[in-house]
């Protein structure tokens, strides 16, 4: 394949709303009750935001995209590790300070 071929492949929209909603999320989270508090619009603006985006995401791989950045199909047939998973959530702890 040619360069152009591969660039053409890429997912842009996909990338910008990952990564942009990761961004905007850890901003809010940064300026909320530090910098602004949490009511005001320049902690909720980037959080919500984020929020949005990062739930725009799946979807926009799962119906918008052609060559989607993470494909469906990885996700197929992988119920002994959707399981452990589930078992590794419930069963972790943080460690104790004390």
């Amino acid at each position: 394949m040619s360069s152009i071929d591969i660039l053409r492949q890429i997912d842009y929209i996909g990338a910008f709303l990952s990564f942009g909603g990761i961004t905007l999320l850890l901003v809010g989270l940064q300026a909320g009750s530090y910098q602004y508090p949490w009511k005001s619009v320049k902690a909720l603006g980037p959080l919500i935001s984020g929020i949005v985006m990062i739930l725009a995401f799946p979807i926009w791989e799962w119906k918008g995209t052609k060559s989607p950045m993470v494909p469906w199909a990885i996700f197929e047939g992988q119920s002994v590790v959707a399981i452990s998973l589930v078992a590794v959530f419930i069963g972790g702890e943080c460690p104790s300070d004390g």
